[in-house]
């Protein structure tokens, strides 16, 4: 309970900041489970960079030279795959805690905030679009977050293959690292369109759940005055609005997205012929050859996880924006600057020659006090009926009913 509230004009909104940074604070609540899911994240593309590094050792010293025992190498391999899968294990299992505590506490926020807006201002506020920034838009976030752990893994694991590639040879890295640009290139270029076409889809979405809310909760005055074939077309005109807004966000990324996973391929097939001349010619060995295609193969799967970011990353960008356009709404009436929060109030009701009923004859109160424990005797009908006893905190109102029978006992809700 505070002070009386103020008229004044709502405080001006801060300064505007990226999305990004705005989940700062709800990530910051995370960061045991995101130091834990990096940290295996990374630690488990490490263990795969190695793992092309021990087949060309087995190649070139087991298999051709014959310099070395094959059994600790293939010990070696088991070793990786079993880091691999556990380092796997412990990147999904906290990834997927960062996500789904992210998700809780903006919902939460969300839900808070809504609680301290006036009447106003939640009149302004189309139930539908609430639901669909508290549902869909959240769920985006959780989604992207899903993602990003296993994305700064392979990301690393790009970095770390190139310098080995670059140790190893480097005029097939200077090969491998012609697709850089390309892969940029349609990377922006696809950020740029999908964005739009996803914030427009989630806002149609919001629009089909208001029409739905208003049919349900108001479905008897469509029967009363018959406009249930009117309410049909309209929301049947939402949803091929819908439609429409997710085919053209579908065409963009059907347009960028297998042009990203395309691009490492050409790479790969570069690697092949080149490498296979320079194998031919005595310039590099074949384990080195055999881990430059590993290593190139290993490209794919992160540029696919790329290509899926990046979609994932704008529906999850329109979504945050539209949680944080919700939680920048400033109430019309808000506290005074100087108000003071009252805490613990106690106070008392009494009753003192107060009459009640509907006609004669009536219910007279001859004292009565709302602090608890207390009671108050009550006549109903004449003087010598049974009383009627009640207890109620301080802060409740109690609603009587004006019939009561002889000898009842009765406590209002709360007390």
């Amino acid at each position: 309970m505070t002070a009386p509230a103020s008229t004044a004009p709502a405080p001006s909104a801060p300064a505007p900041q990226g999305w990004l940074r705005r989940l700062g604070p709800y990530l910051h609540t995370q960061r045991r489970n995101i130091a834990l899911a990096v940290t295996a994240s990374v630690l488990g593309s490490a263990a795969q960079v190695a793992v092309p590094l021990i087949a060309r050792q087995i190649v070139d010293d087991v298999v051709i030279t014959h310099r070395d025992p094959l059994l600790p190498w293939l010990v070696a391999l088991f070793a990786m795959a079993g880091l691999t899968f556990a380092f796997a294990y412990v990147r999904r299992y906290h990834g997927g805690q960062v996500a789904l505590g992210v998700q809780l506490e903006l919902r939460n926020a969300m839900h808070d905030h809504l609680q301290g807006l006036d009447r106003t201002t939640l009149s302004t506020l189309p139930t539908g679009q609430l639901v669909s920034r508290v549902n869909s838009d959240a769920t985006l976030v959780q989604a992207l977050l899903n993602f990003l752990p296993l994305l700064s893994g392979n990301l690393l694991m790009m970095v770390a293959s190139l310098v080995v590639m670059l140790v190893l040879s480097p005029p097939l890295a200077i090969v491998a690292l012609i697709v850089l640009p390309a892969l940029f290139a349609v990377s922006y270029r696809m950020r740029s369109r999908v964005f739009p076409a996803t914030w427009d889809a989630q806002q149609r979405e919001g629009d089909i759940a208001q029409i739905v809310d208003e049919d349900v909760t108001g479905v008897r005055v469509v029967k009363a005055f018959g406009q249930e074939g009117r309410e049909l077309r309209r929301l049947a005109a939402a949803t091929q609005r819908l439609f429409g807004a997710r085919m053209r966000a579908t065409r963009l990324q059907a347009r960028y997205q297998p042009l990203l996973e395309a691009i490492p391929s050409f790479a790969q097939v570069a690697i092949l012929i080149a490498g296979g001349l320079l194998a031919l010619h005595g310039h590099i060995t074949i384990g080195t050859f055999l881990a430059f295609s590993t290593y190139v193969g290993q490209f794919v799967a992160p540029a696919r996880q790329l290509a899926g970011v990046l979609t994932v990353g704008q529906q999850a960008r329109a979504g945050a924006d539209r949680i944080f356009q919700l939680l920048d709404l400033r109430p019309a009436i808000t506290d005074a600057p100087d108000a003071i929060e009252l805490r613990d109030v106690r106070g008392d009701i009494v009753f003192s020659g107060v009459t009640f009923g509907f006609g004669s004859p009536g219910l007279s109160s001859h004292t009565g006090s709302g602090a608890p424990p207390s009671c108050a005797a009550w006549t109903c009908g004449s003087p010598r009926a049974s009383a009627w006893q009640w207890s109620a905190p301080a802060a409740a109102a109690s609603r009587r009913s004006p019939h009561c029978s002889p000898g009842s006992t009765t406590r209002t809700p709360g007390a």
